[in-house]
Parts: C-alpha cells; structure tokens; sequence
C-alpha cells in the first residue's frame, strides 16, 4: 500500500535531524563570534566613555591626571583613582567616599569589561599607574600613551589596586594581552581605543626596554 505523501521514513527524519545538525554546527560559531565582536565594542565604548570623563575631571584639575591611590591625608588625591573619575561617569560615588568598587558596585558597571560577569575585580578596566599626578601639557605623544586597558587581577593579592605597572606587565596587574578572544581594548590619552593584538601589545608595552616607550612613561 502506498504510503501519504505527508508522511516521513524514520530514514528521512534522521536525515533532516542530522543536516539540522550540521546546520547548527556551522552557525553557532558564527554566533559566539558575533557575540564576542558585541562585547569588545562595548568594552570600546565604555572605555571611550571613560576617557572623556577623564578628560572632564583633568580639566577640572588644572591639567593634573589622578594619582592611582593615595591615604594621605589632605591630599587632593585621596582614595582611588576611580572615585575621583567617579562623578564624571554619573556615578552616586565621589572623593570622599569609601568605596572599595570590586565589592561595592553591582550597579557601578562603567569600569568593568562587559565580559565580567561577576562585577569583581577581575576584568576591570585598568588605568595606568605612571599617568598619576602627570601634567597633560608635559605629554609627549599621547596617541601612544596608553590610559586604560583591560586587565585581569589575582583576586588574592591584588584585589583592589585597579592599575597597570610596567613591572608587572605578565603578573597580576599587568595588562590583559589576549582579553577578546587574542586581542585587549586600550583607550589611549588622545581619546581614541584601539583593539590591539597580543603580539602589538608585547611591543607597546613589555618588549620596549627601561623607558623607551611612550605607552609608560607619557612624558
């Protein structure tokens, strides 16, 4: 007897199931892909966000760049640098205020990476320690200075000194070199982020010897 037209062989719907399949295969690294370039323009764009803030609140300080962490008192500088950068992000936090943002700033995303997903230490975005307390009109070449970047931390160690230091750059406070999938976002003094691969960062930044690079030492 013949069979309907509308009705499958278990043949044919092991067919259909495994070119579903081999569909799906194809696609769903295109996706995570996809997903991956969404998350990098947004660590983009909130690192852009953060220059201009920095841009505002060194304005406001007389061409002076924060100091990555001071407790001195009675210094202008009191606290973490972030608090300080805090007000010109719209932040509810400010100099003053005792914020230690790895545990106090579920709602405070700004300075974290989107791929942080914990909103601790880890995948911050990082300033860098040698711009503290420098004058923007004593830059050099500020394109090649770079500012922030993203960072992983030891969360044991390091967990609230949010920076870069050239004499850590592979250790815990050193910049991320592969943080989007082989690449890292670093915003630089003159206002523009680039997306930089692992082998340009090992030369901005660690291969250059003592002080030969402007992306340290931006005087």
């Amino acid at each position: 007897m013949p069979r309907k037209l509308s009705e499958f062989t278990l043949i044919e719907l092991l067919v259909v199931v495994a070119i579903i399949a081999i569909l799906a295969s194809l696609l769903l690294p295109a996706l995570e892909g996809a997903r991956q370039s969404a998350r990098r323009v947004a660590c983009i764009s909130r690192q852009k966000q953060m220059l201009v803030g920095m841009t505002g609140l060194v304005n406001d300080s007389n061409g002076q760049f924060p100091f990555f962490f001071s407790q001195t008192d009675g210094d202008k500088w009191l606290g973490f640098w972030y608090v300080h950068l805090a007000p010109y992000m719209g932040s509810k936090y400010g100099p003053g205020s005792t914020w230690y943002a790895g545990t106090q700033s579920a709602n405070e995303k700004w300075h974290f990476c989107p791929l942080n997903k914990s909103q601790l230490a880890n995948d911050w975005i990082g300033y860098n320690y040698y711009f503290g307390r420098q004058y923007i009109h004593e830059m050099v070449k500020p394109s090649a200075s770079g500012m922030f970047s993203d960072v992983s931390y030891d969360l044991d160690t390091t967990r609230y000194y949010f920076f870069m230091h050239r004499s850590q750059v592979n250790g815990p406070i050193g910049p991320d070199f592969a943080h989007h999938d082989g690449m890292g976002n670093w915003g630089f003094a003159d206002g523009h982020v680039e997306t930089i691969k692992a082998e340009k960062a090992m030369e901005l930044a660690v291969d250059a010897p003592g002080n030969g690079t402007y992306f340290w030492f931006p005087d």
